[in-house]
């Protein structure tokens, strides 16, 4: 799977800039990230993990879910494979922190495991610290096309309105735009084909990440 810099080499690439001239490395990372977030939303990453509550109470704090996006499916307690999903919770932010509130008949307990699964943003190797690229090889220029997209938006809206530059702005809006529609046709098309329905993720679906162990 590509990583940062084999994505920004790509990306120059498609962009006509082979030597970085035009396009400098934070411009390109910053598209990458405008791109992901919108591949998030088409095929975010499925995580299922094991949480430890910390203490007694309903509200738990789930400050170890990495890159959450929605909660898909609690199993209250999680005592094996057989134990049922609870549909008795509630989810929200609070200071930054995903916390969970279960309004099950008997109040949650230090020590009892709660098993989550969640949709996760994707993540590119090198790309603010990820160690793996989680989205697979054959979306990659899908996701080369959008961030060129965003990168040669960003790349028009700072030049300067100066006469010399005018045609050069439209240009690359213009391009920015067709490229854009492209990416949102792509995206269109991998959602469908990643779109599982809820509580079935055992059946196939969204990727899922590999099993992980936390506490609240």
């Amino acid at each position: 799977m590509s990583d940062l810099a084999e994505f920004i080499t790509r990306l120059r690439q498609t962009l006509g800039d082979p030597a970085g001239e035009r396009y400098g490395e934070s411009l390109l990372a910053e598209a990458l990230r405008k791109a992901l977030a919108g591949y998030d939303q088409a095929a975010p990453l499925v995580r299922i993990q094991d949480v430890i509550f910390a203490g007694d109470g309903r509200q738990q704090a789930l400050a170890g879910l990495g890159g959450l996006l929605s909660l898909q499916q609690v199993v209250y307690p999680y005592v094996d494979e057989n134990s049922p999903a609870t549909h008795a919770y509630t989810w929200y932010w609070l200071d930054g922190v995903a916390v969970l509130d279960l309004s099950t008949r008997a109040a949650p307990r230090a020590g009892e495991t709660a098993r989550l699964t969640f949709s996760a943003r994707n993540t590119i190797a090198g790309l603010d610290g990820a160690a793996e690229t989680s989205l697979p090889a054959e979306h990659d220029t899908a996701l080369v096309e959008g961030a060129a997209a965003f990168a040669q938006m960003m790349r028009a809206l700072s030049i300067n309105e100066a006469y010399n530059n005018r045609n050069t702005q439209l240009d690359l809006l213009a391009e920015s735009r067709r490229r854009l529609e492209s990416y949102e046709e792509m995206l269109r098309r991998i959602g469908r084909l990643a779109f599982t329905p809820p509580g079935a993720f055992a059946a196939g679906g969204w990727r899922l990440d590999r099993w992980d162990g936390i506490r609240s």
